[in-house]
């Protein structure tokens, strides 16, 4: 059985790799919570994300899910918070990437 610190990252290593080439400047960070069968991310966008920003979270869940096929569900969902606050994270996540913003 793998330890939970050795799954974190091991997902944070797949994650980084589904994400090249993915990230645009609207993106803001991308989160991931990872349990004994689940990988469960957001990227989050400045604004409300576009049908073109849907394709790519898509086309992230899917590099993920391939690299875990098929012991593990993922979902990687698209989200938006607005430059007047700052992206928090939700219970058990950590941060992937975080675009540097002033303040």
């Amino acid at each position: 059985m793998t330890s939970e610190g050795a799954r974190r990252a091991e997902a944070i290593i797949f994650m980084q790799r589904a994400l090249l080439g993915m990230v645009t400047p609207e993106l803001r960070g991308v989160t991931i919570r990872v349990g004994e069968n689940l990988v469960h991310s957001r990227m989050i966008y400045e604004r409300e994300p576009s049908e073109d920003d849907r394709e790519l979270v898509s086309e992230v869940e899917t590099e993920m899910i391939a690299a875990y096929l098929p012991e593990v569900d993922v979902a990687v969902v698209p989200d938006a918070v607005f430059p007047s606050a700052w992206p928090e994270l939700l219970p058990d996540e950590r941060w992937v990437y975080r675009r540097r913003e002033p303040g």
